[in-house]
């Protein structure tokens, strides 16, 4: 017979993996990117355009994460639980979307207080993508972490600085890569670096292009 204390152990760490998988779909990088938009979108809602959402959905969803949906259906893994090396054409995909964004945002008319938010989310991303390459030349830098980090950094420094406090929730999402065996202290550290400075770089850029 197992001991009772044995049964509990073994309950709570089935209770923590299931919890960590939850935690971690409802705070991937694309989810988070959406929440982000949402807020935004819905706070200037006079001033969305089909133009608006045809390039969000483009530029931030269909190029870039498709294929990552492709290959999750197809191979039936997720291209996180990749080594560094092998995802790196997910991210050089990605970041070709971005740049087109960026140019799709920056010279769409009228501009607007979304275009220009979305300009610099594009561009961020572009930062972001690019040092998250660098990054998987010798590491592992977590894109949870970074995902989560960099569009929440942005949308504090354009619109409302008291949404840093949502960073509070990095160290529990880090928790979920360290959980599920994804991802080392120093690679959710890396990626939490990589996505505060995309943002605060992008933020810095857009005070001179605007």
């Amino acid at each position: 017979m197992t001991p009772i204390p044995n049964l509990l152990i073994k309950g709570m760490e089935e209770l923590a993996g299931n919890l960590a998988k939850i935690m971690t779909n409802i705070f991937n990088a694309p989810w988070v990117c959406g929440y982000v938009l949402l807020y935004f979108l819905a706070r200037y809602h006079e001033l969305v355009e089909l133009n608006i959402i045809i390039g969000v959905l483009m530029f931030l969803y269909l190029i870039p994460w498709g294929p990552v949906l492709s290959y999750s259906i197809v191979k039936k893994i997720n291209p996180s639980k990749l080594s560094a090396s092998k995802r790196i054409p997910f991210i050089v995909i990605g970041l070709i979307s971005y740049i087109s964004g960026a140019i799709y945002f920056y010279f769409i008319k009228p501009r607007t207080i979304i275009s220009e938010f979305l300009f610099l989310m594009h561009l961020m991303y572009i930062i972001f993508s690019s040092l998250i390459i660098i990054g998987n030349l010798w590491s592992k830098p977590s894109i949870h972490v970074g995902g989560f980090t960099a569009p929440i950094t942005l949308l504090a420094l354009f619109d409302n600085i008291l949404i840093i406090s949502l960073l509070v929730l990095a160290p529990l999402i880090g928790w979920t890569r360290v959980r599920l065996g994804i991802h080392t202290l120093n690679q959710l550290l890396l990626g939490f670096i990589i996505g505060l400075l995309s943002s605060v770089l992008a933020y810095i850029i857009g005070v001179f292009l605007f």
